[in-house]
């Protein structure tokens, strides 16, 4: 059965979290290495958390300097 790209997609959060079982790992890297279109969405959600996560401690940072 081919995993199509929305089960990927459901599945790129807990892989990029590190949460997800051994076997969704593999499937999703498998996909990963032959889709184009999913890679994007990753280097997106990793480019989201990252952003997020700085703006979360630029938000610490001037509540702590009040």
């Amino acid at each position: 059965m081919k995993i199509t790209c929305n089960v990927i997609k459901d599945l790129l959060p807990l892989y990029y979290d590190k949460i997800c079982s051994e076997d969704s790992r593999k499937i999703v890297e498998e996909h990963l290495a032959t889709c184009e279109d999913c890679r994007k969405e990753i280097e997106y959600l990793s480019d989201t958390f990252t952003h997020n996560a700085n703006l979360n401690e630029e938000i610490i940072r001037a509540n702590a300097s009040k």
